[in-house]
């Protein structure tokens, strides 16, 4: 607290305009402390350990703009506490231990633009709770318990921009909710307990830019769902319990950039579901069901650069599945079960900087399978089934960093595989059934910055054979070192 005193008495000295007493672990503050602070513009009290406020403490700021109270234990707020702050513009009472709101606690707020009400124990709001924030744009009130909301409840919030309600335990949700909300460009209503989602209920929406649906329990959406959503870039909608998306479900979202759609039990996607998505460039099918992807499934994504199919159940891929993705940089089938690929199968990823193939039941490649690869810079290929590799497999990655052979069952390497990578700065052998390592490769590997060959069968008196440094020996020969 005598922190707190002195930093009152250079405001009140100095004439400022702003105070900050945050961490100063104040339990409480003396209701005539800003008295003599009319000027006072921006005042934060965030992370201390109040548990109430005084009813009249902001009285006297009359020009302040922005209040922060967040990450204390305020389990209410007098019901008039902020009937002086005709000018603020920012509020945040986050991460409290708060419970209800009286109705007209906003009443005088008319300027507010910034609410934030995250991570406190909300449980019901009053109907018109926001009705005198007319120029709010941002509107956070995720993490909280409340349960339900009325159709109207956001009505005069005609220039919201942002909306967060994740992370509540919202059963229902009304259609109209969102009618008024116009210039709403981000939404997250994820992490609730939404089994249905109304048809119209996104009907208004015409400049939302981003959409977070995901962490709920939806089974099905609505063809029409999106039909309004043409300016989205962004949707999240993974974690629900979807087994089947209406295959024209994403055609109105010509300007979508990035979808993400892990974890929704999906085994099944039609190979038309994508056709209209000419900009995206980002796609995550991780932890799913798939066992086998149409061929012509990515055939519209030209500008896709990111895709994840990890942690699904193929066994297979079709020869020209990736032949569209020209521009794809980064490619993850990690943690699948294939046993094989096609020859050609990367044939047009020329752009691709980075490739997991690892946690598969892959036995053998293709020698060529990498030839168009001459831009990668990360492989992984480790936890497969290989016994060997072809000596030329590695010839057209001039630029690969880091390479990743490790869990394999590798009794023996080609004596030149190394030579081919120029750039190489990582290659891990380590996890196989190597007994030894030709001087040819011992003598790249204590060229590049780190390698691994740890947990092999290597012989030590082959390695001293070999004429190498003490260190080098001692790190590939049973000890988790790097070298």
């Amino acid at each position: 607290m005598e922190r707190a005193k002195y930093e009152i008495q250079d405001v009140i000295e100095g004439d400022s305009t702003e105070l900050d007493m945050s961490e100063f672990e104040l339990t409480k503050i003396p209701k005539n402390t800003f008295v003599l602070m009319h000027k006072l513009i921006t005042l934060s009290l965030a992370s201390n350990e109040l548990k109430s406020l005084p009813a009249k403490i902001f009285d006297p700021l009359v020009l302040l703009k922005k209040l922060d109270l967040s990450s204390n234990h305020l389990t209410q707020l007098p019901k008039k506490i902020f009937d002086s702050l005709v000018l603020l513009e920012d509020l945040n009472f986050g991460n409290n231990q708060i419970s209800q709101l009286s109705p007209n606690l906003f009443a005088s707020l008319s300027k507010l633009r910034v609410l934030n009400m995250n991570d406190n124990k909300l449980k019901n709001l009053p109907n018109e709770i926001f009705y005198p924030l007319i120029n709010l744009r941002s509107l956070s009130m995720g993490n909280n318990c409340i349960s339900s909301m009325s159709a109207d409840i956001f009505a005069h919030l005609e220039f919201l921009e942002r909306l967060i309600i994740m992370y509540n335990h919202l059963t229902v949700i009304p259609e109209t909710i969102f009618s008024h909300l116009t210039n709403l460009q981000v939404l997250c209503i994820n992490g609730n307990k939404l089994y249905v989602l109304p048809e119209k209920l996104f009907a208004s929406l015409s400049n939302l830019s981003t959409l977070f649906i995901g962490d709920n329990q939806i089974t099905n959406l609505s063809e029409k769902i999106f039909g309004s959503l043409i300016n989205l870039k962004k949707l999240f909608m993974p974690g629900n319990n979807i087994v089947y998306l209406p295959d024209k479900l994403f055609a109105p979202l010509c300007n979508l950039e990035r979808l993400y759609m892990w974890g929704m039990h999906l085994s099944y996607l039609p190979d038309s579901i994508f056709s209209s998505l000419f900009k995206l460039k980002e796609l995550d099918l991780r932890s799913n069901s798939f066992s086998a992807l149409p061929e012509s499934l990515f055939t519209p994504l030209n500008t896709l650069e990111m895709l994840v199919l990890d942690n699904n159940y193929l066994t297979t891929l079709p020869d020209n599945i990736f032949v569209p993705l020209t521009n794809l940089n980064y490619l993850s089938l990690y943690n699948n079960k294939l046993c094989s690929l096609p020859d050609t199968i990367f044939t047009s990823l020329t752009n691709l900087n980075y490739l997991s193939l690892s946690n598969n039941k892959l036995c053998s490649l293709p020698d060529v399978i990498f030839t168009s690869l001459v831009k990668m810079q990360q492989l992984i290929i480790c936890n497969n089934q290989f016994t060997t590799l072809q000596d030329n497999i590695f010839a057209c990655l001039k630029n690969l960093k880091m390479l990743n052979l490790s869990c394999n069952k590798l009794s023996i390497l080609p004596d030149n595989i190394f030579e081919p990578l120029e750039t190489i700065e990582e290659i891990n052998i380590s996890n196989n059934y190597l007994t030894k390592i030709p001087s040819s490769i011992m003598k790249c590997l204590t060229l590049i910055p780190t390698a691994f060959a740890y947990h092999n069968n290597l012989l030590k008196d082959d390695l001293i054979a070999t004429h190498f440094h003490q260190k080098v020996i001692a790190m590939v020969y049973g000890k988790r070192e790097v070298f």
